[in-house]
């Protein structure tokens, strides 16, 4: 039983995988914020035949709902409220990167996360990339040698965010949202 809230980041990625999961079925969606509209989710839930329940609240959707596993996309300033929710209810969570903003949100997700036993796992997609596997591979086998330097750079077109964007407390910052990718393939 999966559960979804957010349509921020990379919710996708969950789409990408369903299709080859039979045993999955998303039972309950929820956007996590009146200013985002749910609908994103339910589209891509019924383009692969499921047909999830909308919530408002997403304390109510794990309540009734009881999942095995909760993802959430945003917004970026709750992941770490609702993971601790969820972690605290033992449901195991993939989270949209940050799963936290501050240091005192990560240590109380952290507590929850060590008291109930549960996996949470980030959504780093890039180091699955056929690319990016490669290379990790190669590094591995030793194909290339002692790695001594690495540079990553991501690049955006230039645009216009949403105000959340712009706010330290609702964002958090381009490195743990952005550059969390190039530092997750270094490693």
């Amino acid at each position: 039983k999966l559960c979804m809230v957010g349509v921020r980041g990379h919710y996708g990625y969950v789409f990408q995988d369903l299709e080859h999961l039979p045993g999955v079925r998303v039972l309950g969606v929820c956007s996590g914020t009146a200013e985002d509209s749910p609908e994103p989710l339910v589209e891509a839930c019924q383009r692969l035949g499921h047909c999830p329940r909308q919530y408002a609240d997403y304390r109510r959707m794990l309540d009734e709902v009881r999942p095995q596993v909760l993802t959430i996309s945003g917004p970026l300033h709750l992941h770490a409220r609702i993971c601790t929710e969820a972690c605290s209810r033992g449901i195991h969570v993939l989270c949209e990167k940050p799963v936290a903003l501050t240091w005192p949100e990560l240590a109380t997700l952290e507590a929850a996360v060590r008291q109930s036993g549960v996996h949470l796992a980030a959504m780093m997609g890039l180091r699955y990339d056929p690319a990016f596997f490669a290379a990790w591979r190669a590094v591995r086998a030793g194909a290339v040698g002692q790695v001594r330097l690495i540079h990553a750079q991501k690049s955006y077109r230039l645009g216009t965010r949403p105000p959340y964007y712009r706010s330290r407390a609702t964002y958090g910052g381009t490195i743990p949202w952005v550059g969390s990718h190039a530092i997750d393939l270094i490693h």
